[in-house]
């Protein structure tokens, strides 16, 4: 562009935001460096593709969520400052304003070859941890959990973006499952194979797999496509190195495959505080160098008006240019006070020294003195005699400085300390110390004690309580109640308790969570006044299991109808059954309603079947006979019709008749008829 060409039109959303360069753009959404006019600062502009800006569900949905992403305040999430529909290139569209971040991306550091030590991934877990956890607390799901919206600060702090447009994108690529990209599908939890929508268990997966990637430079279970991807790692258990140290049991339950199993972000985060005891001190991140020729200072406007030189700010200036001053700076004439002939203009002469002039200023202190008597020993001596006679005249004529008792101040507020000494023509010094004996204001001790006597103009301390130290909370994750106790009462704070939960990783008895009720928000590594209450939630173990019906199923469906409620088969030996076919459960203890612990086991006799039994015969017998065959094999006498003195006419069970041989379930009553 030469001097004479037109300024480029300005690109302006919603009248305030100027756009600068594109810094990333996708199928749905760009992103441009941006500057408030209004509130003159940086920010970051990202357009929504008019084709989703112009759904009236997508835009409903939009709404909602940046809303609810607006409101999320914390310093690990990128902050949304303004959301909003505007006109762009003559169609509308849906625009979000949030912090410029300048660190660069996580993606960006793996793409340029950098990898992580387990230890620096812990730091990037768990500052991801406490924003995740803060977004899942505001009711939204990220839903994009990768290390392109893994952001870090020019201050290394790392920040969570793409809050709530994010996961509504998301929901654009999962509707047509055929055409998502491999490198979404790379972050994304095996429950998201089956067609089930993202839950906060699937970011905290998605951030396992993105901490996985900064030490190792690898995705787990990534194919050659989407579907293969996905499919890899269905029922599939998190392969972490041993190179992780402490930190791989952390990533493996994070990445666990069952989305029930998994850690909430604030189980993930405590877990990672826990495990950063065990792990070496980490050095810096290595994050990206920010690339100040994206920022936009002020509009274009402003920066092709012409500038006026700065006026100097301070009248005093030395003549000396600085190598960086304003070229400007040489046209201003020299004050006469500062020439190079003026006094004024040496380093060495002053006020205090009138008789040396521009050139012994620049001379050593021997030279300067040459050529000047020097006072003999004798005058200097005679001097010191005068004057010490001088000050002992004074201090006699005075009869002395004047001393006083230092009294007891301790207790007492400053105030009135101050009063009590006000005559004594003491200095006094005051200085703060925090006590737990002493209230704010209230002097803890006097240095020097009270009853020392001290003289006037001399120093008199009082050290002043600033009332109880600040006390510092300790993790209780994991803790019995006995040693959450200690640890709270150790440090003056109150404990109580509220009713306990079922948890199924943490023991029964021990902490799962706890919180400052006056205080929510504040975690581990907070100060709090003492005699503060940390409400503690205690572990009542594993939630009872409800017993199954297992009546009729196989074997194989019994292992599996119990190992989802999580209890364990007991196989107890074959029985026969008259009601169930060979194979099937026959029997169960305890019976289907009843509650067992997890892990209990249940005990099952599966069937063999009924037992049958051949009717033996009864031709050429008596009654007595007969009655004598049928119960030695297992069967029961039925009715008999007829006199069993005549000629015998035949055998029946249940109306049914039987003959010899036949096979009948043992216990069977058999009819007879005489004729």
């Amino acid at each position: 562009m030469v001097a004479t060409d037109p300024p480029p039109v300005a690109r302006v959303i919603a009248g305030r935001y100027l756009l600068g360069a594109r810094r990333g753009t996708g199928v749905n959404a760009a992103v441009f460096d941006g500057y408030d006019e209004q509130l003159k600062r940086q920010v970051a502009v990202k357009l929504v593709h008019p084709e989703h800006s112009a759904n009236p569900e997508f835009q409903r949905s939009f709404r909602r969520d940046m809303q609810a992403a607006a409101n999320v305040h914390h310093p690990n999430v990128v902050e949304v400052y303004d959301w909003g529909t505007d006109i762009w290139k003559g169609r509308e569209v849906l625009y979000v304003v949030v912090e410029r971040v300048t660190g660069g991306s996580l993606r960006e550091l793996l793409d340029r070859g950098r990898l992580l030590t387990a230890s620096q991934a812990l730091v990037v877990g768990l500052d991801a941890c406490r924003g995740l956890d803060a977004i899942h607390r505001a009711g939204l799901v990220h839903a994009d959990m990768r290390p392109s919206n893994l952001l870090f600060g020019d201050d290394r702090r790392l920040r969570v973006a793409n809050v709530g447009l994010g996961g509504l994108l998301a929901k654009v690529l999962w509707a047509r499952p055929g055409e998502l990209p491999n490198e979404r599908a790379m972050y994304a939890a095996p429950e998201q194979a089956t067609g089930t929508g993202p839950s906060t268990p699937t970011d905290v997966y998605a951030l396992c797999l993105s901490l996985i990637e900064s030490v190792t430079g690898q995705v787990p279970f990534v194919g050659e496509t989407a579907v293969a991807t996905l499919a890899n790692r269905v029922g599939k258990l998190m392969p972490v190195s041993a190179d992780f140290g402490p930190l791989a049991s952390v990533l493996e339950r994070a990445g666990r495959p069952l989305a029930s199993d998994r850690y909430t972000a604030a189980e993930f985060g405590r877990a990672l505080v826990q495990t950063a005891e065990k792990m070496p001190r980490p050095t810096p991140v290595p994050i990206v160098s920010p690339d100040a020729s994206g920022q936009i200072a002020r509009p274009p406007v402003d920066a092709l008006a012409p500038t006026d030189p700065a006026p100097d700010a301070s009248p005093n200036a030395s003549p000396n240019a600085s190598p960086n001053a304003s070229p400007n700076a040489s046209a201003t004439p020299m004050s006469p006070a500062t020439t190079p002939e003026s006094p004024a203009s040496s380093s060495v002469a002053s006020d205090d020294s009138p008789g040396l002039t521009p050139e012994s200023a620049t001379q050593s202190p021997d030279v300067a003195m040459r050529g000047r008597r020097r006072p003999s020993a004798t005058i200097i001596t005679i001097a010191l005699i005068l004057i010490a006679s001088v000050v002992g005249g004074i201090v006699w004529f005075n009869g002395g400085a004047a001393s006083s008792v230092v009294p007891d101040l301790v207790g007492l507020s400053e105030g009135e300390a101050r009063n009590r000494v006000s005559g004594n023509g003491w200095d006094i010094l005051v200085t703060d110390e925090a006590s737990d004996t002493f209230a704010a204001g209230q002097v803890i001790r006097t240095q020097p004690a009270g009853g020392v006597t001290l003289d006037e103009r001399e120093t008199l301390q009082l050290v002043v309580s600033t009332g109880p130290a600040p006390r510092i909370l300790p993790e209780l994750a994991g803790m019995t109640l006995a040693d959450a106790t200690a640890a709270l009462v150790g440090q003056d704070l109150v404990i109580s308790q509220a009713p306990d939960v079922f948890d199924e990783v943490v023991l029964a008895g021990s902490v799962v969570s706890w919180t400052v009720p006056a205080q929510p928000a504040l975690q581990a590594g907070a100060t709090v006044t003492p005699g503060t209450t940390v409400q503690v939630v205690l572990s009542a173990g594993p939630q009872p299991r409800i017993v199954p019906a297992l009546e009729g199923l196989t074997e194989a469906e019994v292992t599996a109808a119990l190992l989802v409620v999580g209890l364990t088969l007991v196989r107890l030996p074959d029985e026969f059954s008259p009601t169930v076919l060979a194979g099937g459960a026959a029997r169960q203890d305890p019976v289907a309603g009843q509650t067992l612990p997890r892990d209990a086991p249940v005990s099952v006799a599966f069937s063999k079947g009924p037992d049958l039994v051949p009717l033996p015969t009864l031709a050429g017998l008596d009654l007595a006979g007969m009655t004598a065959a049928l119960q030695q094999v297992g069967f029961a006498l039925g009715t008999v019709t007829g006199d069993p003195a005549t000629a015998f006419a035949g055998a029946s069970a249940a109306g049914v008749a039987v003959v010899a041989g036949q096979p009948l379930p043992r216990g069977t009553a058999i009819d007879l008829t005489f004729a």
